[in-house]
């Protein structure tokens, strides 16, 4: 469960899904403007991890429901 949206406690709270699940294969978000900001602090930083382990992260078109 998340405490609250900010981006430092979703990445806290999708490393302990990869965790306890593994590594998606799929993560779909919305345009959210902190997913928008996980999303681009991770393609940053771990773009080429994320790949190594399969996982793609895609966006929604913006104002889709």
């Amino acid at each position: 469960m998340a405490k609250n949206l900010s981006t430092e406690n979703f990445l806290h709270v999708l490393r302990r899904f990869i965790a306890r699940r593994g590594y998606p294969k799929l993560i779909l978000s919305d345009n959210v403007s902190q997913f928008q900001l996980v999303f681009k602090t991770i393609m940053e930083e771990n773009a080429n991890f994320l790949a190594t382990k399969g996982t793609v992260w895609k966006n929604t078109i913006p104002r889709a429901p």
